[in-house]
């Protein structure tokens, strides 16, 4: 009801902002308060390489340390990475060009002078010399996502839709205040799952074998976690997906009801199990058919959504495989499809792929019915990208 009441209240201009009073954003289930002062507020008149640098040391003037303070103690708290910061500092802009203390145009060059404050490669983007956006470097190859290039580095722009004949560029660099000068780095979106967000845990959901009713486990996933998932730009390079940790939450509850059920199991009996739970608890889908787009989950997403493909599904049996039993595997990458490959303790006979020396005996999570050393035979002779978590 309070919500409502400001929502309307701010629709019929009845309440306004002061600055020198604190604002709140919505962090991912997380209130969290930053406070403001009038030398923050700023106006770029036109848009011009002239206006911007005058706006920009404007900020190196302004009393903006006790934002970033806040920032990093959050991060620090939370442990934010590079996207979850550019969140944050979004959501800080978003709010203050919704209480209008801020034009679209200004709240970008805070935005920029704010990530280069805390550490992070961001400048200014010019578009058709009329609206302005905060660009930023990525330490990963980012898939459907803007990007301008400048100085030999991809500047991503992650919060707008740019037509095609739109014409853009970035601005000239600008000098962060000398005292308060930091290495900037690009942006990373590792360990997103380890991030401490508050914990808002859906329904547990029942995965589980058709065909072995001892391969049964309840899996409950963060929302908070979810929905920072669904903002993430998506990462060209698969292997990426298989190289984060799963959620120790959600670990807690997958792992020790399928190692209890595999107790007792030679290898080759246990990647079966695997296997047929990874064919039959969950319902496939491409993500064309799915999302409209290629998108690759993140392991607790296997979880969350009520349909995958075989990429996801090659990520979070690897993962199992590599966690339970302790063996070595790779992921195969064809046109149109994943697998993956194990390297057995013993000679197991079967489709293998030699690399570094060893046998990778082939294994696909998503071929239905198949098991331990038997490949679809679509991609039998189909040439693959491998990915190895030490490549």
């Amino acid at each position: 009801m309070k919500k409502l009441l400001v929502s309307l209240l701010m629709i019929f201009g009845l309440w306004t902002f002061t600055m020198g009073q604190n604002i709140s954003v919505f962090f991912y289930g997380t209130p969290v308060e930053f406070p403001m002062d009038k030398s923050l507020q700023f106006t770029i008149t036109e848009v011009s390489d002239y206006r911007v640098s005058k706006a920009w040391k404007q900020l190196t003037k302004a009393k903006i340390q006790p934002i970033v303070a806040v920032c990093s103690n959050l991060r620090e708290s939370m442990n934010l990475n590079g996207w979850a910061i550019y969140k944050l500092v979004t959501k800080i802009s978003e709010q203050l060009v919704v209480l209008n203390v801020l034009g679209k145009n200004e709240a970008a060059v805070l935005e920029a002078y704010l990530l280069n404050q805390l550490g992070y490669e961001a400048k200014v983007a010019c578009l058709n010399n009329r609206h302005l956006f905060v660009a930023c470097t990525s330490e990963e190859r980012l898939a459907s996502i803007p990007f301008m290039s400048y100085e030999g580095k991809r500047y991503y722009l992650f919060d707008t839709d740019v037509p095609h004949d739109m014409q853009g560029r970035i601005l000239p660099s600008l000098s962060n205040n000398a005292k308060n000068q930091v290495e900037l780095n690009a942006l990373d979106f590792t360990n997103s799952s380890l991030i401490k967000f508050e914990k808002n845990y859906l329904p547990p959901q029942i995965f589980n074998s058709a065909t072995d009713l001892s391969m049964i486990t309840e899996v409950s996933v963060n929302k908070n976690l979810m929905d920072f998932y669904a903002e993430i730009p998506q990462v060209i390079d698969l292997s990426f997906y298989a190289r984060q940790p799963l959620d120790p939450d959600v670990e807690q509850q997958l792992v020790p009801p399928l190692r209890n059920a595999m107790e007792g199991k030679n290898e080759v009996e246990a990647v079966n199990m695997l296997l047929k739970f990874m064919h039959t608890a969950f319902n496939y889908m491409t993500d064309n058919e799915n999302f409209g787009f290629e998108k690759s989950y993140y392991k607790e997403e296997v979880f969350y959504y009520s349909l995958n493909d075989c990429e996801d599904r090659s990520i979070i049996f690897t993962y199992l495989v590599e966690k339970i039993l302790g063996l070595d595997t790779i992921i195969l990458e064809y046109p149109g499809h994943a697998s993956t490959g194990i390297r057995f303790n013993d000679e197991v006979p079967g489709d293998f792929i030699a690399l570094d020396g060893f046998n990778y005996v082939l294994c696909d999570p998503s071929y239905l019915n198949s098991e331990v050393g038997l490949s679809n035979p679509d991609y039998i002779d189909v040439p693959a990208t491998i990915y190895k978590k030490d490549m």
